[in-house]
């Protein structure tokens, strides 16, 4: 599968790159296989780029295909999977660690994913993850322009 990978911390602009020969991940228990439609780059991302959060955050080895706000089709789900079927469309957020979205597919819990409502395009989806429950959250705090 094709990916967008980054080879180290640094300025995204250097560090980024695109590689053909990723493989194709597989689900294991709790997780869902999507052929990703659209990716969200959120706080965490450039938080995991920029190397600030390396520690918890950051790749276990380089290169890495970053991005785990995600929307998609459900390709291929584990055999004791009773949530969603092949087909689905979902959105799903990164739980710990911002990785795979960047890529044709990528391999996400059930537990952080929901149908994507019908109303929402695919990108829109993707936003929904972390960045849109931000919003939610403040909107919700009474926290007020100006």
């Amino acid at each position: 599968m094709k990916g967008v990978s980054i080879s180290g911390f640094g300025k995204i602009d250097e560090k980024i790159g695109m590689a053909s020969d990723w493989p194709i991940p597989t689900p294991g228990k709790g997780q869902l296989l999507l052929r990703v439609q659209a990716c969200a780059l959120a706080p965490g991302d450039v938080r995991t780029l920029s190397g600030l959060t390396d520690r918890f955050q950051g790749p276990k080895k380089w290169p890495f295909i970053p991005g785990g706000d995600v929307c998609g089709v459900v390709v291929k789900v584990h055999e004791d999977e009773k949530t969603f079927k092949v087909g689905d469309c979902v959105v799903s957020r990164f739980d710990t660690v911002p990785h795979g979205g960047l890529a044709e597919y990528h391999v996400v819990k059930s537990s952080e994913s929901e149908r994507k409502p019908a109303s929402a395009s695919a990108v829109e989806g993707a936003a929904l993850g972390s960045s849109g429950m931000a919003a939610m959250l403040l909107a919700e705090s009474g926290v007020k322009p100006g």
